[in-house]
């Protein structure tokens, strides 16, 4: 018989298991219809001819693509997020309305790696709390071959923000030809939330597997 401890565990793990309605800590501070339009891409796969790549229990989610000869490749960490301090998640003083804590909305982040040969360039973005992309830095690494020849902390460049406002919007021109728009974001956030989700069911399912074997 199992005891009392492990009766209690299996228990909420059960009622976690059935219970699926909180909304979406990443969703939360987007419109409504923002939030519908994210969930039906995440069902239809993602945008702009990108291809998506993960892998059960892996938190690392991969979106890939060819353009003219270059491969664009986006990295997401599944359940990443950093607070997004410039954008706080509306006090709606509504009865009815599940209580949302005031403060930063969360802000997911997801790097873009564009290769040419063997030279890349790299960009450190983040969707932002109100469903916009904001970039963060740029670095071009070196190449594989030449890592050796470059100093322990090789110069990586300003910060986005600290560039020209010009160099600034042509680089996000040059982004948002290789499909990393505003399009991707809205489903970059989605994905982020869908696999985390997916991935905490399956481990309170392995939990509940756990703890309900007998030794």
């Amino acid at each position: 018989m199992a005891s009392r401890q492990a009766r209690g565990v299996l228990n909420f793990v059960a009622s976690s298991l059935v219970r699926s309605s909180a909304a979406p800590r990443a969703l939360i501070a987007l419109p409504y219809s923002a939030a519908v339009r994210a969930a039906c891409e995440v069902a239809g796969g993602p945008p702009n001819g990108f291809t998506l790549t993960e892998s059960q229990g892996d938190c690392l989610v991969t979106l890939t693509k060819e353009h003219q000869g270059e491969t664009v490749t986006i990295e997401l960490i599944a359940g990443s997020e950093t607070e997004d301090e410039e954008f706080e998640i509306p006090d709606h003083d509504h009865e009815a309305e599940e209580e949302v804590e005031e403060g930063p909305a969360p802000a997911t982040p997801f790097s873009v790696s564009i290769v040419k040969g063997d030279t890349e360039m790299r960009f450190e973005v983040r969707v932002r709390g109100d469903g916009s992309m904001e970039v963060d830095e740029v670095t071009l690494p070196p190449a594989d071959e030449d890592e050796e020849a470059f100093n322990e902390v090789p110069y990586q460049g300003p910060r986005f923000e600290e560039l020209d406002e010009g160099l600034q919007a042509e680089l996000l021109h040059y982004l948002d030809e290789r499909g990393v728009n505003a399009d991707l974001a809205v489903y970059i956030t989605a994905l982020n939330f869908d696999k985390e989700q997916r991935e905490y069911t399956q481990w309170l399912e392995r939990m509940q597997a756990f703890v309900a074997q007998k030794a």
